[in-house]
């Protein structure tokens, strides 16, 4: 296989892990945001701050953004290591001195 083949299946991999994970990541993200919406879990002292509980508002266009460029910063990480591990050529490192 040519480098750039299996630097694609490798950054196609990663995409999968890294969508995985993300989804899974807001899964959970909203729902403690859900709990301390409604149950406010998450309690302050009244008398160092002015609400008594931690206020939760969300904006799904940050979200959104926020998902976006974590994807972007993530893939493009990955991406970088594929070009120094493609240089890296097999036979030369499978050899024993």
């Amino acid at each position: 296989m040519r480098n750039r083949n299996i630097s694609n299946i490798f950054l196609l991999k990663a995409a999968s892990i890294v969508g995985k994970g993300m989804i899974w990541g807001n899964i959970i993200g909203f729902l403690l945001c859900f709990l301390q919406w409604k149950f406010k879990i998450i309690k302050l002292n009244p008398t160092n701050y002015f609400v008594s509980f931690v206020p939760i508002k969300i904006s799904f266009v940050d979200i959104l953004m926020l998902n976006i460029i974590s994807a972007v910063v993530i893939m493009l990480i990955i991406s970088i290591s594929t070009l120094f591990i493609s240089r890296v050529s097999p036979d030369k490192t499978m050899r024993v001195n």
